[in-house]
């Protein structure tokens, strides 16, 4: 078992999503039996992902000592999600309009003949969403953003106070080592979670469905390739002065989580 965990994570995750399709396509029956293995896996890391994400925050923010520096990196945290997102949309954009990756798929089962879908979007309520009437009712529901403000806003607090409240930054210290010393353990089971997220999906996926979605699935893999291989190193290289292949390499594991899980739940942790 020591000899197994020694094993790089991203080559334990690979092993487990190939032995996933192959468990897949030689027995689907078997591939439905260890889905447990992935709800389980799941469940574990949404389990982990408020209190990890709300003392990491916490004490990410006491530990600056000084509150005037929340103002100069809250600044360049803003614009690094609005540059990667303006980024992101644009080329997806871009790629649509060029490929028309849609073109070939049926969506009437789900969406009447000449029936149109209405969708409603207000600011303001988005806005509001992301402010927590209550900060237990939001933990207790996984929303993310509500608890990411408050931790910020706690962390602020906290500082602000800094000699007063010297046991509280304590206590939040020691709570986001014992969460991390959690999310090492959970993270171990990553593979055999993995294994059982792959398994029973191979089956649902049948050649005519394949074959609709490929050209999808190939517009999307090159869209995510160009930000990969292309706008993110540029970003990292010129706003960050970081090497993008040293920044990849001691990433490798988030990322090969992310693209087999599908879930941003399960791989922030």
């Amino acid at each position: 078992m020591k000899k197994l965990i020694k094993i790089a994570l991203w080559k334990r995750i690979l092993a487990a999503v190939i032995l996933g399709l192959i468990l897949g396509f030689a027995w689907p029956e078997g591939g439905e039996a260890v889905s447990i293995l992935g709800d389980i896996f799941i469940a574990l890391m949404k389990m982990l992902l408020i209190p990890f994400v709300f003392f990491s925050l916490v004490a990410g923010v006491c530990s600056l000592g000084d509150i005037s520096l929340m103002r100069t990196i809250g600044l360049r945290y803003v614009l690094w999600i609005v540059c990667t997102t303006l980024f992101a949309a644009a080329l997806s954009v871009g790629l649509c309009m060029i490929f028309n990756p849609g073109a070939g798929v049926d969506i009437g089962a789900s969406v009447g003949s000449g029936e149109e879908l209405a969708v409603s979007y207000s600011f303001a309520e988005t806005l509001l969403s992301w402010i927590p009437s209550s900060i237990v009712g939001s933990m207790a529901d996984n929303q993310l953003l509500p608890v990411i403000l408050f931790a910020i806003l706690l962390g602020c607090c906290i500082l602000a106070v800094a000699n007063k409240a010297q046991i509280v930054i304590q206590f939040t210290n020691q709570c986001m080592e014992v969460f991390t010393k959690m999310t090492n353990w959970i993270v171990q089971l990553c593979p055999i979670g993995i294994f059982g997220l792959v398994a029973p999906m191979v089956p649902k996926f049948t050649g005519t469905m394949i074959a609709n979605l490929g050209k999808f699935l190939l517009i999307d893999f090159i869209g995510c390739g160009l930000l990969l291989i292309v706008v993110y190193p540029l970003l990292l290289m010129i706003l960050q002065k970081i090497n993008p292949l040293n920044y990849y390499k001691k990433n490798i594991s988030v990322l090969v989580m992310a693209a087999a899980t599908g879930s941003s739940a399960a791989t922030l942790p």
